[in-house]
């Protein structure tokens, strides 16, 4: 990416992404990612991100009716990366957060 040295992470970052709300059951939260081939969405208190969920946390959730706020993930310092992020330290943090088998997969091993 040429350039990639005054890149931000607030550049790239999706404005306003999707998310569903505290209230909205667990299952439906589950439907809600499968159906838009997402694997990570926020989740919203009002306006206001609280936590968020991905695919692997809703796993065969079945018909799990509670709120999805009980089983989402809290937003803490240790998975929000500041808008100033540059592009290398970036792209090192989502490697360094990816399973070993993916790494694995994206190295062609």
């Amino acid at each position: 990416m040429r350039g990639s040295s005054t890149c931000t992470a607030g550049a790239i970052a999706t404005p306003d992404p999707a998310g569903q709300y505290a209230s909205e059951s667990v299952k439906s939260v589950a439907a809600w990612l499968e159906s838009r081939d997402f694997d990570t969405a926020p989740v919203y208190d009002g306006d206001e991100p609280m936590g968020y969920v991905t695919d692997d946390l809703l796993d065969g959730v079945g018909d799990d009716d509670r709120p999805v706020a009980e089983l989402c993930h809290p937003l803490d310092v240790g998975v929000i990366m500041s808008p100033d992020t540059g592009f290398e330290r970036l792209l090192s943090a989502l490697y360094e957060s990816r399973s070993t088998a993916v790494k694995a997969e994206c190295l062609g091993a």
